[in-house]
């Protein structure tokens, strides 16, 4: 059985629709690799999305938040060398 597009799933979950707020129920599904046309063209239907809803962006932020996770554990390693000093 084919699994449908990304888009699809979030209109079968929500009832969600361009232009139409969706029901109170939520699905969360993560995008996966190979999704990330029909999650843009979904978002390019919504007048509501911006830039940030984009597949790009979970690129961005997945590049930012590995940097960051890499210097705190630089700057942990550093405390605790220091932090066994007397």
């Amino acid at each position: 059985m084919t699994r449908p597009a990304t888009g699809e799933r979030v209109r079968a979950a929500t009832g969600a629709r361009p232009g139409r707020i969706a029901g109170p129920r939520v699905v969360v599904d993560p995008l996966r690799p190979g999704e990330e046309e029909a999650w843009d063209a979904f978002v390019a239907d919504c007048p509501e999305a911006s830039f940030f809803h984009r597949a790009g962006w979970k690129a961005v932020l997945q590049r930012a938040f590995e940097y960051w996770r890499k210097i705190d554990k630089e700057i942990g390693n550093r405390i605790a060398k220091g932090a066994t000093k007397s």
